[in-house]
């Protein structure tokens, strides 16, 4: 059995977040993963805020856009 990787991760925004999709979709298993992060919801995409906040789209559209 091979031991995992510890990382460490502090700010849960949108670069965090895109890097850890991109480790689960390339390596899920390699790494023991700690996120630190202030916000009491996981990250979103700030740019589609203005269209989720006017009604134009949904926030769970809009979640892995």
């Amino acid at each position: 059995m091979n031991k995992k990787e510890k990382l460490v991760i502090v700010g849960a925004g949108m670069a965090s977040g895109r890097m850890l999709e991109h480790l689960f979709e390339t390596d899920p298993e390699r790494f023991d993963i700690t996120l630190f992060g202030a916000e009491p919801r996981g990250n979103y995409d700030r740019i589609m805020l203005s269209p989720v906040l006017s009604g134009e789209k949904s926030l769970r559209s809009d979640r892995h856009a």
